[in-house]
C-alpha cells in the first residue's frame, strides 16, 4: 500500500500544483481582461469625445461663418450663374439669327409661361399678322 500511497500523494502534489497554475492563470487572465475592459472603455469614451468635438465643430463652422469667405463664396457663385446665364443669352440669339436667315419662324416660350396655351395664341397671332401683309401686299400690287 505505500506503493499505491506514494502514487496517490504524487498525483495529489501534481493537482495542487495544477490547482496553482489554474488559478496563476485564472488571475493573470481576470487582469489582461480588466486591462482590456478598461482600454475599451478608454477608447469608447474617447470616441465619444471626438464625436461631439466634430459635431461641436460641425456647429461652429456652420454658426460662425467668415463674413469674407461667404462673401468670395457667393461672388464665385454669382459669377458661375452669370457665366452660366450669359451663355444661355448668347446661344439663344444665335439660334435666332440661324433661324432667320434660313426663313424659319421661331416661336419663344418662356420658362414660367405655359406652353399649351402661349404656342396656339402665337401662333394665332403670326397668322392674322400674314393675312394683313398678304392684303396689304394685294393691294399694293393692284394699284401698280
Amino acid at each position: 500500500m505505500t506503493n499505491t500511497q506514494s502514487k496517490i500523494n504524487s498525483l495529489e502534489e501534481l493537482n495542487s500544483k495544477f490547482k496553482a497554475e489554474n488559478i496563476k492563470v485564472r488571475q493573470g487572465l481576470k487582469t489582461r481582461i480588466e486591462v482590456l475592459e478598461k482600454y475599451w472603455i478608454d477608447i469608447a469614451t474617447e470616441r465619444a469625445d471626438l464625436k461631439a468635438r466634430i459635431v461641436e465643430l460641425e456647429h461652429g463652422v456652420m454658426l460662425n461663418i467668415d463674413p469674407f469667405l461667404e462673401w468670395v463664396r457667393a461672388r464665385c457663385l454669382l459669377s458661375k450663374i452669370s457665366n452660366c446665364i450669359e451663355g444661355v443669352v448668347n446661344r439663344d440669339r444665335l439660334k435666332r439669327c440661324i433661324c432667320q436667315d434660313n426663313g424659319i419662324f421661331l416661336i419663344e416660350v418662356w420658362y414660367f409661361e405655359k406652353p399649351e396655351i402661349v404656342i396656339p395664341e402665337r401662333i394665332q397671332k403670326t397668322k392674322e399678322f400674314t393675312n394683313q401683309l398678304t392684303k396689304s401686299l394685294d393691294n399694293s400690287v393692284s394699284k401698280l
